[in-house]
């Protein structure tokens, strides 16, 4: 099987405050990093990151996947006006939390069992009509379409609330 590209994009943050707006951080706790980062303790007192028992894939847009949502007749007005482009859709790739997965072999096996669903969730967000869809989807085309982000190392920065699972 043809290993997908596993690159992953490196948010880059301009301040602690930026970072810390990501996470809905309160005042008090962006004070705390601010006060530990200035008096060199380190940013991790009394934080704790947990890892979380499973690792993390992006599904990442590539050219095909733009040139399809853009020809679908459902789009809005201003879709119609200003095309979506590769630059804005890879902005915010797809991520999902997969079983712990530690080499190349088992992330291989992964998606060969479970490339069409991914396949067609990502297409489902798109449209749910699926006469629209491609009609012969193969992995072939599942590699064309998507780049694949991975990391076996996921970490709970936010373990103070328990994750919670919602139905779309």
């Amino acid at each position: 099987m043809k290993k997908p590209s596993s690159k992953s994009k490196t948010i880059r943050y301009k301040s602690v405050d930026e970072f810390g707006a990501d996470l809905g951080l309160t005042s008090e706790e962006m004070q705390s990093i601010k006060q530990a980062k200035v008096s060199k303790t380190s940013l991790m007192d009394g934080f704790e990151f947990p890892i979380v028992n499973r690792s993390l894939m992006l599904v990442i847009f590539r050219q095909p996947y733009v040139d399809w949502a853009n020809q679908l007749p459902d789009r809005s007005e201003r879709e119609f006006k200003e095309p979506h482009t590769l630059e804005n859709m890879t902005n915010e790739p797809t991520a999902y939390l997969v079983p712990e997965i530690f080499d190349d072999d088992e992330l291989d096996a992964f998606l060969e069992r479970m490339w069409i669903p991914i396949f067609e969730k990502e297409l489902a967000s798109w449209t749910i009509d699926e006469a629209l869809w491609p009609k012969k989807r193969t992995f072939k085309m599942f590699t064309e379409w998507f780049e694949i982000g991975f990391s076996s190392m996921v970490f709970d920065i936010w373990s103070k609330e328990s994750l919670e699972y919602t139905d779309e």
